[in-house]
């Protein structure tokens, strides 16, 4: 597989680094042109300085100079700025293409100007060494840009994860629990408090089992949704309503607490009443999960606070894996599909 880097990546390094790339390419220009000069020398009358005179050197330097800095600059365009959308035998092709044209193209032009005689296999010796070296520096800017984009794909992991935690572990959820307990006493019987107990032992004992972990079995995950659905239906009572549509399938695996943080979303962003309760469509797909729910969007303040950042690390960490999280918002529905991540081993279970 290919690595594909953004096309725009080029057009960023020249707008951040303008003078730099510049100052750079025209000492590069400068050097291979002074090595070309004494290689060509040597190759043809077997000497390093065939020159009369220190003029005749410059001149003959500053006569070569010309074409070579046509080609280095045709060169690097064609090979960094187009953003080529093919196979690379393909881009290679279209490349070396148009950088011989350009070859016969200043060769053309210089006859037609200088009148004088040009070597065409030089020429076209140097468009092929100009355009290897251009490309040996694209695929390091590329190896470069896969390490930033991994490096910053580990990040957003251990942030997203700490934000998980962080999530679970807020005083408020365990406030909010602890209330709900406290409100059972004496109005709910024996068997609805051990199972508001157990959920939540299951909840933090998932966290806690999982926190370390990149990946999750589905199952495994939908065990903890439904303890931790469970738990909100107790605080929302009628005002909440999760519907699960199809059949899970086997060996596959999401992130861990994705499901939970979209579900929770749903409840922050938007308002819960009896009169319009929110009803969220969690719907099992053959290429992932779609979590859909009607827009009924919470004016509080605190209910806007960190959502589409979530969201926006979570898409990150499954492009990671060469996966993407589907984002959509209609102004009447929101959805976001969690694609599966398959599996070919076997999962511990809640």
């Amino acid at each position: 597989m290919i690595t594909k880097v953004n096309p725009t990546y080029s057009f960023l390094l020249l707008k951040r680094h303008p003078w730099k790339i510049i100052s750079g390419l025209i000492m590069v220009i400068l050097i291979y042109c002074a090595l070309f000069q004494f290689f060509y020398v040597w190759m043809r009358y077997g000497v390093i300085n065939a020159y009369g005179s220190t003029t005749v050197l410059i001149n003959t330097y500053l006569m070569n100079l010309l074409p070579l800095t046509l080609l280095w600059i045709i060169i690097s365009a064609i090979v960094f700025l187009p953003p080529y959308r093919c196979r690379m035998i393909f881009r290679i092709f279209i490349t070396l293409s148009l950088s011989m044209g350009a070859v016969g193209l200043i060769n053309t032009c210089f006859i037609l100007i200088t009148h004088q005689y040009v070597e065409w296999g030089g020429t076209f010796f140097n468009s092929f060494v100009i355009y290897l070296i251009c490309y040996v520096v694209y695929y390091e800017i590329i190896k470069r840009k896969a390490e930033e984009e991994r490096t910053e794909a580990l990040t957003q992991l251990m942030d997203y994860k700490q934000q998980m935690m962080l999530a679970q572990f807020k005083p408020h959820f365990l406030f909010n629990s602890l209330n709900i307990l406290y409100s059972m006493e004496g109005n709910a019987d024996v068997d609805d408090t051990r199972h508001f107990i157990l959920s939540l032992s299951q909840i933090y004992r998932y966290i806690l089992d999982n926190q370390n972990k990149k990946e999750i079995a589905l199952e495994s995950e939908l065990r903890f949704v439904e303890h931790y659905i469970y738990i909100l239906s107790l605080r929302y009572d009628s005002k909440l309503k999760i519907n699960f549509i199809g059949t899970p399938p086997p060996n596959v695996s999401v992130i861990p607490f994705s499901l939970q943080l979209l579900i929770e979303n749903v409840v922050k962003h938007n308002r819960l009443t009896s009169a319009s309760p929110m009803e969220v469509e969690i719907m099992f797909m053959q290429k992932g999960i779609r979590i859909s729910n009607p827009i009924n969007e919470n004016t509080r303040k605190y209910a806007k606070h960190g959502g589409p950042h979530s969201l926006e690390i979570l898409k990150n960490i499954f492009q990671s894996y060469n996966k993407e999280l589907i984002i959509s918002n209609n102004g009447t529905v929101f959805s976001v599909e969690v694609p599966y991540i398959e599996i070919d081993r076997k999962w511990n279970t809640l």
